[in-house]
């Protein structure tokens, strides 16, 4: 989040100086982000703990990170870079962020909030600091605010303007009055994109002017990929050249850097026409994102899909099959006039027993609006990568855990509790089974032993409060590998900390196998300590 403020403000400060002293450098930025480090979502930020980007291809799906804000930060950013250059594949960035990552980060309400935006759910890893779905406020509430103020700029990405030319950036119903130098233009444009691709524009210059009007045709329609960068190519591609219409004729245009202009004397009641169709895609990812090989995306004009439990059950346990897909919209509920794709599939059992499904895809922005602890998936397998990738919604982490051992247990806790896979919503749920220490150990540690040594990539603890109990003062983590117990050196950006009601997280600074971890807590004065869950992946 703070780098693509950062990119905002360079590029910002090069569209308002005119200097450009920042390009070389932007530009470098800007196609490593979209050509390795971007999610289909325009999700900046993959890894979580750290809030940043990862290696080159590291695009994980259950456990992104996507902050909202860095989402915000993406439209930004790409915002700035038009502004700078006149190019329409940052507006096209910009959108898919906006419309997908950036949207997702608040329910159709308006009244609840997603801090991380994973691109798969799967009913049992809680996200969101530590709650599986979206929560009413934060304690650090930096998204909220910056998803409702995006909105509110929203209309300011709609149009821009030169001396001589008028620019479409952002298609939807709206109105605006263009002062270009040689007198003020009304534009009036009417639509329902990104839901539908029919745009008409209706010009009223305060007198008869010769102008550029320029239309973004946006690379998800005329390029054989979904966005800027070589990550998400579409599976075939046939878009035909765009016609556009002015008064009922059919116009000439030019292309420059993705507008199609129009060059003429314009007058008032002039009407434009352009018409972008927007049929199903099956878009596919770069091989060198591991966890996306065999899976297939489903996008619609500049909207990413997924499927969620609420309309297919168990979302893992589906394939996607060949054939056509039908596009519909919900007539009620939650969703109610939102779009929805039917595309065939196959329900695929542990045992490799098939059944034919037909998979009910939603605007990835939409999710989690029915209920909270559903599967939800963006990437799906398809058929011949799915068998046995069945995953029962009762199914806990935690399995190669042997046992768990602790210095100490106040009466009626369990050191057992840290891996149930029972996350309670606040760390001061009283109902949430956890593990406490007793009073008076001063030095509490809580051992887990694995039933043989595996590789550690995260360590995440929530804490528990009540009866006693409060969050360390403070705590380190230990790594027994050959019968020798090692500090756990975490990852340059990563700490050791203590909030309430979201699971921390710490990353190991180089590849780890553990015989066993080892938690240290320092108890505040006159307290104990609790931990409801230890989450090890």
């Amino acid at each position: 989040m703070r780098a693509a403020y950062l990119y905002t403000a360079m590029a910002q400060v090069d569209a308002l100086t005119g200097r450009h002293d920042y390009d070389r450098a932007l530009n470098a930025i800007w196609n490593n982000l979209v050509s390795t480090r971007m999610h289909i979502t325009g999700g900046l930020g993959a890894v979580e703990g750290m809030e940043g980007f990862g290696a080159e291809f590291d695009l994980p799906n259950k456990t992104a990170y996507n902050e909202t804000c860095a989402a915000v930060g993406n439209v930004f950013f790409n915002q700035g870079m038009f502004l700078s250059s006149g190019d329409a594949r940052y507006l096209d960035v910009a959108e898919v962020s906006l419309f997908n990552n950036a949207l997702a980060g608040v329910n159709l309400a308006g009244d609840r909030f997603f801090y991380v935006n994973p691109l798969e759910a799967d009913g049992v890893r809680r996200f969101n600091h530590g709650l599986g779905g979206r929560a009413e406020w934060f304690s650090c509430a930096c998204c909220p605010p910056n998803i409702s103020r995006m909105i509110l700029q929203a209309p300011g990405y709609m149009y821009a303007y030169g001396r001589e030319r008028i620019y479409l950036t952002l298609y939807g119903s709206s109105r605006a009055s263009i002062p270009l130098p040689q007198g003020p233009v009304a534009v009036e444009q009417v639509s329902e994109y990104p839901f539908q691709g029919s745009v008409r524009i209706t010009l009223t210059p305060e007198k008869a002017l010769r102008f550029g009007l320029c239309l973004r045709i946006p690379t998800w329609y005329t390029a054989d990929r979904f966005m800027p960068g070589g990550l998400y190519p579409y599976e075939g591609h046939n878009a035909e050249p765009v016609t556009i219409r002015v008064n009922g004729r059919e116009a000439d245009y030019t292309m420059d850097k993705g507008f199609a202009v129009v060059e003429r004397r314009w007058k008032p009641g002039d009407c434009v026409e352009l018409e972008l169709p927007m049929p199903v895609r099956r878009v596919a990812c770069d091989a060198r994102v591991k966890e996306n090989v065999g899976a297939t995306a489903i996008t619609r004009g500049p909207l990413v899909f997924c499927a969620e439990e609420a309309d297919n059950g168990v979302v893992q346990q589906l394939a996607l099959a060949d054939g056509a897909a039908e596009v519909g919209a919900f007539a009620e509920g939650p969703l109610q006039s939102l779009p929805r794709i039917g595309i065939p599939g196959e329900r695929i059992a542990a045992d490799g027993s098939e059944t034919p499904a037909r998979i009910t895809l939603i605007p990835y922005y939409a999710w989690c609006n029915r209920a909270d602890n559903q599967t939800m998936m963006v990437w799906l397998h398809d058929k011949a990568q799915a068998s046995g990738r069945e995953v029962p919604a009762e199914a806990a982490p935690g399995s190669r855990i042997a046992r768990v051992k602790a210095s100490s247990a106040a009466e009626g806790s369990d050191p057992a509790h840290v891996h149930d896979g029972k996350v309670a919503d606040t760390s001061d749920d009283p109902s949430a089974p956890c593990w406490r220490s007793r009073a008076g150990d001063q030095e509490p540690e809580l051992e887990i032993v694995f039933e043989a040594p595996v590789g550690i990539s995260s360590l995440s603890v929530f804490w528990a409060r009540g009866h006693g109990a409060e969050v360390p003062a403070a705590w380190e983590a230990d790594c027994r590998s050959e019968g020798v117990w090692r500090p756990l050196q975490l990852y340059v950006t990563d700490s050791y900390q203590t909030a309430g009601d979201r699971f921390n997280v710490v990353h190991p600074a180089a590849p780890v196998v553990c015989e066993a971890l080892r938690i240290r807590m320092t108890p505040q004065a006159e307290k104990t300590v609790g931990i409801s869950e230890v989450r090890i992946e």
